[in-house]
């Protein structure tokens, strides 16, 4: 198969892997659990005893939420390895300049035509 194929098959299947996972919204909700910690480490008017039970339950939520976005990023490497076994020049072409322009270019329109068609 040529590159243009497999990289257009892994930019289709990136940007499902994307949607279906909801991953930007695990790392905003991240984001967001890690500024309240930083607030309520900060503040002087909650007592010792509710900061350990609140950063507790915090740090529960950020490690049950990184090791999601960890299992997405493992399945879209182990997805790139499989691409790459099927054409071995695929990691060579997508690191590239113009592959990695080729896969946003392409990543970029499916997610414009599945938001106006499918959405």
């Amino acid at each position: 198969m040529s590159n243009q194929i497999i990289v257009f098959i892994f930019s289709i299947c990136l940007i499902e892997i994307i949607q279906y996972s909801k991953i930007i919204l695990l790392i905003i909700n991240n984001l967001k659990y890690f500024n309240k910690i930083f607030k309520i480490i900060i503040s002087t008017k909650i007592s010792d005893h509710w900061k350990e039970k609140v950063l507790l339950k915090y740090s529960i939520e950020i490690l049950y939420s990184s090791m999601k976005i960890l299992f997405i990023i493992i399945i879209i490497i182990i997805f790139f390895i499989i691409l790459n076994f099927l054409h071995n020049d695929f990691k060579t072409f997508a690191f590239s300049l113009s592959g990695a322009l080729e896969i946003t270019f392409i990543a970029c329109i499916y997610y414009y035509l599945r938001k106006k068609f499918i959405d």
